[in-house]
């Protein structure tokens, strides 16, 4: 009766593709393999393909994991595995024991459905993470490992009692064993995973143990044995996994700052994106580790990146300028260069927090860039209607673009209205940390007059929380987190990639030892939108 239940989605795919029956004569080994080299070679055939899936879709009963695996990874590499077929193979895996044939196939198996369907078969994950427990940790290997986790990471399943599990498995493996690919996999995916474990450290202390351990484990297994052959994405995963937990390892972020600075755009280094620039940078600053080689590398690189090299990417350029200003990098041509980049990209490429986090970072450097202040605040204006939605639009970053347009001192009226709105409508619920930035903000208004109070139609409506908003500000001066100039700094983005870092004490210059400037005034306004 089990196995009919489970036998009852296969019939999907078929029922949806009644053109032709599937072949007794082809066995799912050549199936699997067939599609392998399908996937591998980029061979697309229509009808090949749909013959292909027809077969797979029918797998038998006691079909071989590894070849129900193999043949789910192939098709979804070659975007042909749907939903229909997912739920087909799904079935046939789980008419077996999933243990059955070690952790590899399973977590190969697992990884293909967590790139095509993984909220449609939640009982596949389930019966997976109980066959990995039965599965002797002798019997893994670390690539194995790391697919596992990495494919309930990507699929979003939490299963705490699974990645407990598997943190013992990878303290139990040999150092020597792990290769720079399952090292940052691995840690990428318990930074997905297991933030609550982070968050509730007091609560359930062995298990945060048990992360901390593994962490300084495979730090020590990179340090120990040199592993250098990491890509620019793996570096920026370990340093992101790392940062995210909070936890600081000095010899691990010195080895990988000398394996990052091979990355470039020059002839003899290695290829790097965008994104992974963006990535190391803004690890390095959640850890307030200034590294001055890593950094007069990256401003480099930075540079030299072409305009396609961007590609529509206004999300990396706000995370390398927030990254570089809490490190208080006041390189002028890094900051000019992204300036000219981001100017040149189109209003949908921003949206709410990439803009946050240019304004964000101007602010901190004191840098009133006209140019740039302008471009953004006419993408904010002109995506308020469409593009942004409401996780977009979270309290924290709203908090941050008024901080900075008050530290600013822009005074357009239209850019202020927009802010006060949404700051009106986020002010219910918004968290305390953010809130010594709104008073900031209704001082620059009421106070120092930026923009005339009574043109801010939404102002009256962030006054009738004017008590919490003060109660709030004299907390922060009371903990001691104002800065020298009596202001409270802003309350920590959350990047679009990362998690947001801590302000930096130390100031530097970049590269080319330049200080930034204010720019030209051109025309002597003061308005993002109208200077």
């Amino acid at each position: 009766a089990t196995w009919q239940r489970r036998a009852e989605g296969r019939g999907s795919y078929l029922a949806e593709h009644p053109s032709s029956s599937p072949s007794s004569a082809m066995s799912p080994q050549a199936v699997s393999s067939i599609l392998n080299a399908c996937a591998n070679g980029g061979f697309k055939d229509p009808l090949l393909l749909d013959a292909l899936s027809k077969e797979a879709a029918a797998f038998p009963p006691g079909t071989s994991l590894q070849h129900i695996a193999c043949a789910a990874n192939a098709l979804v590499r070659l975007g042909r595995l749907d939903a229909s077929l997912t739920a087909s193979l799904a079935g046939a895996a789980r008419m077996g024991e999933l243990s059955r044939e070690g952790p590899l196939p399973l977590a190969l198996l697992l990884n293909a459905v967590a790139r095509s369907d993984p909220r449609g078969n939640p009982e596949l994950f389930r019966e997976g993470a109980l066959a990995a427990a039965r599965i002797p940790a002798a019997d893994f290997t670390p690539q194995s490992l790391a697919m596992l986790a990495n494919a309930y990471a990507k699929a979003g399943v939490r299963d705490h009692a699974l990645f407990r599990r598997l943190a013992d498995v990878g303290m139990s493996l040999a150092p020597e064993a792990w290769d720079e690919q399952s090292v940052a996999n691995l840690l990428n995916a318990f930074a997905k995973h297991s933030q609550a474990w982070a968050r509730h450290a007091s609560l359930a202390p062995e298990v945060w143990g048990k992360l901390v351990a593994l962490f300084r484990k495979l730090a020590a297994a990179c340090v120990d044995n040199r592993k250098t052959d990491f890509s620019s994405q793996g570096v920026a995963l370990v340093l992101n996994a790392f940062a995210k937990f909070g936890l600081r390892d000095a010899a691990l972020f010195a080895h990988l700052s000398q394996v990052a600075q091979r990355f470039g755009t020059r002839n003899f280094e290695l290829t790097c994106e965008v994104q992974d620039v963006a990535n190391i940078l803004n690890a390095f600053a959640k850890a307030g580790d200034a590294d001055a080689a890593l950094l007069a590398h990256m401003s480099r690189v930075t540079i030299e990146f072409g305009q396609t090299a961007y590609e529509q990417d206004g999300a990396s350029v706000g995370i390398i300028l927030n990254a570089l200003a809490r490190l208080r990098v006041r390189d002028l041509p890094v900051v000019t260069r992204l300036s000219a980049v981001a100017r040149g990209m189109e209003p949908s490429a921003f949206d709410a927090q990439a803009i946050a986090n240019c304004f964000h970072a101007l602010a901190l450097l004191g840098y009133k860039d006209s140019p740039l202040l302008d471009h953004l605040a006419a993408s904010l204006l002109r995506a308020r209607q469409a593009s942004f939605n409401s996780q977009d639009l979270n309290a924290q970053s709203i908090a941050n673009l008024a901080w900075a347009a008050a530290a600013l001192a822009l005074d357009d009226v239209a850019l202020h209205n927009w802010i006060a709105t949404r700051l009106a409508d986020a002010l219910p619920s918004m968290d305390a940390a953010c809130l010594p930035q709104v008073h900031q903000y209704l001082v620059a208004i009421e106070v120092e007059g930026l923009v005339p109070p009574e043109r801010i139609q939404a102002l009256p409506r962030i006054i009738a929380h004017r008590r919490n908003i003060e109660l709030a500000f004299r907390g922060a001066q009371k903990e001691g987190i104002m800065t020298s100039n009596g202001k409270t700094p802003p309350a920590d983005l959350e990047q679009f990639v990362l998690e947001p870092f801590s302000d930096g004490e130390s100031v530097r210059a970049g590269e080319s030892g330049q200080v930034l400037k204010p720019p030209p005034s051109g025309g002597g306004g003061h308005s993002a939108a109208s200077m």
